[in-house]
């Protein structure tokens, strides 16, 4: 399928849908989900079709088999299948995020500033919170808010924890609080 026939079918699904899928792909951090979710659509319709047409029974069986399957599987496969990748990612991140943030705190006990105690922490061995770190180090550079900078990692991210140590983090910089410390402490709760 050609990109705008990938388009311009993507946009014909529910808005509901389209606003869900949309909504874990970027948890899972996955930007051609336009294109992903057409292919498995179409690769679910043909499974069920194959299914229907294998299974020994009469042609209104196989019909009315495909015509309940067909459908829900269209729809069910491409946001299961975004879901689990939007749910790896996040548990990977959690898995991470207290050596991270022990990472983040000895770098600015070192006396570097936020952004390039973020920076120098994004470290390949952290997945895909290496990713993170390194855009949120992006921003603050360019000169957005720290504040501002951590809340847009958390709308990135489809974690609990993680949106909450993000909160306590913001919270003690607006604070003034000490940042390494609240860093350290964070790391050692989430063990």
């Amino acid at each position: 399928m050609t990109k705008d026939y990938v388009k311009l079918f993507y946009e014909s699904l529910p808005k509901k849908y389209r606003n869900n899928l949309e909504l874990e792909a970027k948890y899972a951090s996955i930007e051609n989900y336009e294109q992903m979710t057409s292919t498995l659509m179409s690769v679910s319709l043909f499974v069920t079709m194959l299914v229907s047409v294998l299974v020994p029974y009469g042609p209104v069986v196989k019909a009315s088999l495909f015509a309940l399957m067909g459908p829900a599987s269209a729809f069910l496969v491409p946001y299961i299948i975004i879901s689990i990748a939007a749910e790896r990612r996040k548990n990977e991140m959690e898995n991470v995020l207290p050596d991270a943030l022990l990472l983040i705190s000895a770098n600015l006990k070192s006396g570097v500033s936020i952004d390039k105690a973020f920076r120098m922490s994004a470290r390949d061995e952290f997945g895909p919170l290496a990713e993170e770190l390194r855009l949120s180090a992006m921003e603050m550079f360019s000169g957005e808010p720290v504040e501002d900078a951590l809340m847009d990692m958390e709308d990135r991210v489809k974690s609990e924890l993680f949106k909450e140590t993000l909160k306590l983090l913001v919270d003690g910089i607006e604070s003034g609080g000490n940042t390494a410390q609240l860093l350290e402490s964070s790391a050692d709760d989430i063990r």
